[in-house]
């Protein structure tokens, strides 16, 4: 269907579904117990109010499988910006339905209406783009009967497990993001560093400090204490996230059978140690975020994802990029597995 070899992955399936409610769920993502039951009764309750949910989506989330083992940076980057930052905006877009924000992980929506909004392409419509979980949602939330804030989220969150993650696939990661988001929401991509905590805290003393010097006679302490609050808000989002985010029932069975990072209850000990290796990821974190974006806004509109390389044109479609071949050919199919 194009180079995006998640929907290749997922067309047939959703051709041959037998039923209308389809659940795109990644294959490495854990969710809560009773969480379709959750989803399909706010599908359900919808259907009586005036403009019916249309697609269902879950709090997207990294958490380290096994902290033990020493994991590497790039898993405790991804754990924490997705804990921090990306949450706070994620839940913040969604609960005032300015615009659909929607990330892959788990999204639930009608096979029906999809395929009106596409004209009965369906799927196989997004074949040509990567971002096919932002376009899915875009084409429900503006092409259906009823347009508009039609998305909804439950209390249940996606946790997908690093462990070795490394610093440069973290960046990688960014960068493709960044460059993707750059054509489907240029305005928020645009604005996205003024966000972030540093530059928003040296402008921030800074236009203090010159309106009001009376008030803020000195920019260091301003931006001592944006930095300390900032901080202690990511942390407490972040504990919250990670260690008390399951709705958990009465001797629930699954909580116990369920992995030990997927139970959102994970307290662990909260030493010196631990907490002074999150500070340091939330420094350089907070630190790269302005690298990062200016990297990824001027250099060349080329990602990587899943060992692929594409090419992301202005009509948000990409084109792969041929690899070099080694000689040798690999006969038989190839699966993808989503991710």
């Amino acid at each position: 269907m194009g180079p995006n070899p998640k929907v290749n992955n997922l067309v047939r399936s959703y051709a041959a579904a037998k039923y209308d409610l389809i659940w795109i769920l990644d294959a490495n993502i854990h969710v809560p117990p009773h969480t379709l039951q959750h989803s399909v009764d706010t599908f359900f309750e919808s259907t009586f109010s005036p403009r019916p949910i249309q697609l269902i989506h879950h709090l997207p989330l990294c958490v380290i499988s096994r902290p033990q083992d020493r994991p590497g940076w790039g898993a405790r980057l991804e754990e924490l910006y997705l804990s921090t930052s990306h949450a706070k905006f994620y839940v913040a877009i969604n609960k005032f339905a300015i615009a659909p924000c929607v990330m892959g992980k788990s999204n639930l929506f009608r096979k029906s209406m999809l395929d009106q909004a596409t004209y009965g392409a369906g799927l196989a419509k997004f074949g040509n783009f990567i971002a096919e979980d932002h376009l899915i949602a875009d084409t429900l939330w503006y092409h259906t009967p009823n347009p508009g804030p039609n998305h909804a989220m439950t209390v249940d969150v996606a946790r997908q497990p690093v462990q070795q993650e490394t610093f440069r696939t973290y960046v990688e990661r960014r960068i493709r993001w960044i460059r993707v988001r750059k054509y489907m929401v240029t305005s928020a991509t645009l604005i996205e560093p003024f966000t972030e905590c540093f530059l928003s805290g040296f402008l921030g003393a800074w236009a203090s400090h010159t309106l009001f010097p009376t008030l803020v006679p000195s920019t260091r302490r301003f931006l001592f204490w944006h930095i300390l609050f900032w901080c202690c808000i990511d942390f407490f989002q972040y504990y919250t996230l990670q260690c008390n985010s399951t709705p958990v029932e009465d001797g629930d069975a699954a909580v116990v059978e369920a992995p030990e990072f997927a139970r959102g209850q994970r307290k662990g000990k909260w030493g010196f140690r631990r907490f002074g290796t999150w500070i340091i990821c939330w420094v350089i974190r907070e630190s790269t975020c302005l690298p990062i974006w200016i990297v990824a806004m001027v250099g060349r509109p080329i990602v990587t994802w899943r060992h692929q390389r594409f090419m992301v044109r202005q009509d948000m479609t990409v084109v792969e990029i041929p690899q070099p071949r080694l000689g040798c050919e690999m006969s038989g199919d190839t699966t993808f597995s989503p991710s």
